[in-house]
């Protein structure tokens, strides 16, 4: 009945929405019951009271069924509207793939309201999930007994089981608990079915049914007893053969659904095995097979849960090949994700550099061959490839691993004798260095320049990230390649020399002091000027230094400042050309206008009109004789005239948009000469325009300048002829004799009616000179309504500066509405007053207006922050509490938020559009004296600097990052931060952190952290001081005059140079050097080590263990030898034998006492002859042996138990087994 009345109160289109959903269930119920009558009809007749139930079912959908029919038969007519709307669009305009008609309604599709419905399919599902188990004993009995007719039989019922509950689970996902609980016996079933079923349908649906059963429990249920035969039946599953398709999709959408639930429920390996990791291994290493695409995806995502058993299975190689081959946007989604790999030192070791370097780069280093016909596929998604690889941080990593072999490679591939490869490569460093075009400005926006804030002194991350990139291509001999490019490929001689000036561009703003030496190019200097070359040789190097004296003059106009000089130049210039014309020509002009010859302006011609009002009226003689000998300048202003009609009476449409332009030219002009200001003056233009004015004052309904007139007609131009006015001295003197301030005044005052035309006044009018409109703004932000008064506050903003100078009186109107009586006045107000103190002297005026702190925003807004960054400010906010509490909050919460904010705004490192980094609090505080003095008694920073030493965990990490950015966060000196204010920087050479974070800078074994020194050192370098400082510990700054500042290491590569050996993986060789079969590999592989980083060798538990092996192991002199030579470097002191005997506790095991007896029915084991007793190490029962952890896939393992020596020391008081497991 519910259902019934819901109905009757909802659309016609509701209803018959509601009536085919719950016709679409009794049709899934009819068709489950005779699924289940077939089953039971195979099964024989044991069955009958379950028979008679279920025939009770079906007859009741049947009924339904029909009811339902009866109902939808009844209801489609009235729901189709007999209106327009409801036709088909026509063939060429109907939406194309699977798209809705946008003219038909949208119907949608709630569940069903019958709770009766409900009930009987939840009750049909466990009946059909009951006679599916019971089928599968009896298909299987069937089989053994060789009854092919109740084998097929019993196969059909199953396959109609499976479908009816493929059905319903999909529709009542809520099914999936009550099966698995009610009916237990259901997923041993489907396992079988998914082993033996009789043909691929019936094991395909048995995939997809245990798909849609899995939840929480079926889950932990299926890791816990049938784990590895799921493992099994999938593997077997995804080798089938191509006619199995169906099959294989729905075990690998099952393998990708365990993925989930395995990463939900941290189950480790223990649905998705080793074993099928390796299938999906042998899948994506055939780019033929169809799933390869979806098969590289899953072990894409594998990837990032569980990196070191794709390692172990061999899985990563087909990934990194995988690159290359698929489409660019999935190789760039493919690439992201393995490169998150290169973070930790314990992911960065299974990443093969020579393989899969080589794997990414194999379409530009490759010859290709003959019967590619994909290859220009695979250079643009190479392309696109490399390029994400030099514009991140792990790329360019990647890129440096192993002393560079990539990025050497790829430079080395410009040299190949390969034009589209080549090509490629120049693209990808066009699209990697091109700077972004500089604006050239235009007279139309000189106005909006002048009230634009200066510009601040900062380099963006992207100059920064830049530079580095740059020194490594240099170091990498990029500048060689296309030298040799230039000279000897002329067809890509351009793009060659195009790529050349960008570097030797940015190379001559980063590194001034090299960029002589890169500019001499004496590879084709000697060349050039040597006789006893061939004739060929020399002209090539002619040529080339040609094409590079070419590239070079571009350096010299390059900057925006000579951009903008250059355009003023050549505006002036033409408007002078312009106006200086003979008599004839202008008289010509004047003819030609038609102003002269007829009244009717549609006879006018437009194009001279433009050429007079822009050239020869400009001039003061030319203006004096077209006023006083002709009728042009009279006849054209009386076309203006408010109350002619002429002007005023013009529809509002694009063609006559150009009158108005027309006017403001001809006002423009006039304004320029004082004869065309005495005329105006003179004129009852401006008196007419006042009663124009006076008569919106006074509500007169036909008013010229209504709401209606304004959208209707031309007549909302006379707003920017005030506009013009009020630009100059001269018009805003004309505006106050002809009394124009009255009604305007007034106007601002009146409600609704006159707001529209308030608000475009207030936002067109000038503000400029210190007149009437500055009181007239002042009246709006006031009196007017409050969408006038929003308009106003925005018309404030933009005139906070002029000519680069902050306006007070603008900074006074927009703080006094903080006061206003509307929230979103208020609201817009603090957001206005926080952008425009983003500029420092901006900040420091409004401080200096000494604005209510209490309106300007809460606790954490940033906007206070930015105040603590002035002394009155400080002050003011230490004395309420505020510095406090906001800095306790920083130090355990705030300071943590704030990398995620920070690297937000690095991830978009290399776009146009890139952003500083965000306000900090320590920054804002080192500002000040009495702010660093706070800083320093907090403490903070002595804890901040305590956290540079933990990188173990992810959590530990993200404490460094906050510690780099409290530590040195900033970005230019005028904002003010920690490290590159006076007092900000005395205190950090105090606490000693530059050097602190410049070893971090090369040494963190995570990428990330790098990056974040990096970019924090790099804000140092915003001051003079601050790059002295990072000088001298030996990095490389750069603060020159043009607003570059920047920090590199000396070496470039010391940044990105890392090494995946850990101290486990050197005890691993030093144990290898007593297998005489492997040793030599070993030591070599111990000496290449140590030569890349001895500092691994200094650590003290190292020399300990080695000394360990050589006082417990029979070793030859020459391996003695090799060990002490690689350990040379720790001083044999007293201070270094006490810590050797401090680590002895904590790495050794001691053995555990031998039985007296041996167990019993333990077998005697065989002594052989021995010169000497030797103890023999027992197995004792309930002792298990240490877990040792996973050796490097790449290491050399000595798999040879180690035993215990034949002498103890007596100053060792425990008897040695070997050492603990090292920590990694």
């Amino acid at each position: 009945m519910a259902a019934r009345a819901n109905e009757v109160g909802a659309g016609p289109l509701t209803q018959l929405a509601d009536v085919a959903e719950r016709l679409e269930l009794e049709i899934r119920i009819k068709h489950g019951a005779e699924s289940m009558l077939r089953v039971l009809s195979a099964q024989g007749a044991e069955s009958g009271a379950l028979r008679s139930q279920i025939q009770r079912e079906l007859d009741v959908a049947e009924e339904q069924i029909a009811a339902l029919q009866a109902r939808r038969d009844a209801l489609q007519p009235s729901a189709l509207p007999e209106s327009s709307g409801t036709f088909l669009k026509p063939r060429a305009i109907r939406a194309v793939q699977g798209l809705e008609d946008l003219n038909r309604p949208e119907l949608r599709y709630a569940s069903p309201s019958d709770g009766g419905s409900k009930a009987r399919v939840g009750r049909l599902a466990l009946s059909l999930a009951r006679m599916l188990a019971s089928t599968t004993s009896n298909a299987k009995r069937d089989t053994t007994s060789g009854c092919d007719v109740g084998a097929r039989r019993t196969t059909r019922a199953q396959i109609d089981a499976l479908l009816c509950l493929l059905s319903l689970l999909r529709t009542h996902a809520s099914l999936r608990v009550p099966l698995n609980r009610d009916v237990p016996e259901l997923l041993p079933a489907l396992l079988e079915l998914m082993g033996h079923g009789s043909n691929n349908r019936v094991r395909a649906h048995a995939v997809h049914l245990v798909r849609y059963l899995l939840h929480r429990d079926a889950v932990l249920r299926l890791a816990e007893s049938y784990a590895d035969m799921l493992a099994l039946l999938l593997g077997r599953a995804l080798v089938r053969e191509r006619t199995d398709a169906h099959e294989r999709e729905q075990a690998l959408k099952c393998v990708r659904a365990l993925v989930s639930w395995t990463e939900r429920l941290q189950l480790g390996e223990k649905l998705v095995t080793e074993g099928l990791v390796r299938t999906l291994t042998a899948i994506a290493q055939e780019p033929e097979d169809p799933l390869y695409t979806s098969v590289i995806e899953t072990l894409a995502e594998l990837a990032m849960l569980d990196a070191p058993l794709l390692a172990r299975t061999l899985a990563l190689e087909p990934l990194w090949r995988a690159i290359c081959d698929m489409p660019p946007a999935r190789s760039l989604a493919l690439t992201d994700g393995l490169l998150g790999l290169l973070e930790r030192a314990e992911t960065r070791r299974l990443v093969g550099a020579n393989m899969d370097l080589a794997a990414v780069l194999a379409g530009f280093t490759h010859v290709p061959l003959a019967t590619q016909d994909h290859y220009d596929q695979r250079l643009r998604t190479t392309e696109q490839v490399v390029l994400r690889l030099l514009s991140t941080w792990h790329g360019l990593l990647y890129l440096c691993l192993e002393d560079g072999i990539a990025l050497r490679a790829l430079i080395g591939a410009l040299r190949l004798d390969q034009e589209h490869t080549q090509l490629r490569i120049l693209a990808t460093l066009i699209s990697l260095l091109q700077p972004t075009e500089p604006r050239v400005p235009s007279r139309e926006g000189a106005h909006a320049q002048r009230h634009s804030a200066p510009p601040i002194r900062r380099t963006l991350p992207r100059d920064q990230y830049l530079a580095l990139v740059l020194k490594l291509l240099l170091d990498a001999h990029l500048l060689d390649a296309l030298v040799a490019i230039v000279r000897d490929a002329p067809a890509l001689r351009p793009a060659a020399s195009h790529v050349l000036y960008l570097v030797l561009h940015a190379a001559q703003r980063v590194f001034p002091e090299a960029s002589s030496e890169l500019h001499a190019f004496p590879q084709l200097v000697h060349p050039a000027c040597d006789t006893h070359n061939a004739p060929l040789d020399n002209l090539a190097a002619k040529t080339a230094l040609q094409a590079i004296d070419a590239v070079e003059s571009r350096l010299r106009c390059t900057s925006l400042d000579a951009c903008e000089h250059q355009q003023h130049y050549l505006d002036d210039v033409r408007q002078q050309k312009d106006a200086l014309v003979d008599d004839a020509y202008f008289r010509a002009l004047l003819r030609d206008s038609m102003v002269m010859a007829t009244k009717e302006h549609q006879a006018w011609n437009l194009t001279v009109l433009h050429e007079l009002l822009n050239g020869p009226l400009r001039d003061a003689r030319r203006f004096d004789e077209a006023l006083t000998t002709t009728k042009l300048v009279r006849r054209l202003l009386s076309f203006f005239r408010p109350f002619s009609q002429r002007y005023a009476a013009l529809r509002t449409n694009a063609g006559n948009e150009v009158w108005t332009a027309i006017g403001r030219k001809y006002f423009r002009t006039v304004l320029l000469h004082a004869d065309g200001v005495r005329f105006l003056a003179e004129d009852r233009f401006l008196t007419e325009l006042r009663e124009a004015l006076e008569q919106l004052v006074a509500r007169t309904p036909d008013a010229l300048l209504s709401a209606r007139a304004m959208r209707t007609t031309l007549v909302g131009g006379y707003v920017d002829f005030l506009q013009v006015f009020s630009e100059c001295t001269a018009g805003l003197e004309l505006l106050h004799h002809a009394r124009i301030y009255t009604p305007l005044l007034a106007l601002c005052s009146l409600d609704d009616h006159a707001a529209f035309f308030t608000e475009t006044l207030v936002q067109a009018l000038d503000y400029t000179h210190d007149a009437p409109t500055r009181l007239l703004l002042q009246r709006a932000l006031t009196a007017g309504t409050t969408q006038v008064r929003l308009s106003a506050t925005l018309c404030v903003s933009r005139h906070l500066w002029l000519d680069a100078e902050p306006q007070v009186w603008a900074i006074a109107l927009l703080l006094a509405q903080l006061h206003d009586v509307a929230p979103q006045v208020r609201r817009l107000a603090v957001q206005l007053v926080r952008d425009a103190c983003a500029h420092p002297a901006m900040l420091a005026t409004v401080m200096a207006q000494r604005p209510p702190l209490a309106l300007l925003g809460e606790e954490e807004d940033e906007l206070l922050l930015r105040f603590l960054s002035h002394s009155n400010g400080f002050a003011e906010l230490h004395d309420e509490g505020f510095v406090v509490r906001c800095a306790e909050h920083w130090l355990h919460y705030r300071n943590l938020a704030y990398v995620a904010d920070a690297e937000q705004v690095l991830q978009r490192t290399l776009d146009v559009d890139a952003l500083p980094v965000p306000v900090h609090l320590y920054a804002q505080l080192a500002a000040t004296e009495a702010g660093t003095a706070f800083l320093a008694r907090t403490g903070h920073l002595e804890r901040l600097l305590a956290a540079l030493d933990t990188t173990a965990d992810a959590d530990a990490i993200l404490h460094v990052k906050a510690a780099l950015w409290a530590l040195v966060r900033g970005f230019t000196h005028l904002q003010g931060h920690t490290g590159t204010s006076v007092h900000g920087l005395a205190l950090l050479e105090q606490l000693d952190v530059l050097a602190a974070v410049t070893a971090l800078a090369e040494t963190a074994s995570v990428v990330s952290v790098r990056a974040t020194c990096f970019y924090a050192l790099n804000l140092l370098t915003a001051t003079q001081q601050g790059a002295a400082a990072l000088r001298r510990y030996g990095w490389y700054a750069l603060h020159d005059n043009a607003g570059l500042s920047l920090c590199l290491p000396t070496e470039g590569s010391d940044l990105l140079y890392v090494t995946n050996v850990d101290e486990a993986h050197i005890w691993s060789l030093m144990t290898s050097l007593g297998n005489a079969v492997v040793a030599s590999t070993a030591w070599h592989a111990l000496a290449k080590v140590h030569a890349e980083d001895p500092e691994r060798f200094h650590s003290p538990s190292l020399l300990c263990r080695a000394v360990h092996l050589m006082d417990h192991f029979a070793l030859r002199i020459t391996t003695r030898r090799h060990l002490w030579s690689v350990l040379d470097a720790h001083a044999l002191s007293l201070d270094t034998l006490r810590e050797m005997e401090r680590l002895r506790a904590d790495l050794l095991l001691p053995v555990p006492p031998r039985p007296k007896t041996p167990p019993r029915g333990a077998a005697p084991r065989r002594r052989g002859t021995l010169l000497y007793p030797v103890p023999v190490r027992t197995q004792i029962d309930g002792l298990a042996p240490p877990k040792a952890h996973a050796p490097h896939p790449h290491t050399i393992v000595q798999t040879s138990s180690v035993g215990v020596g034949s002498v103890a020391r007596p100053s060792w008081p425990l008897r040695m087994t070997g050492f603990a497991p090292p920590h990694v």
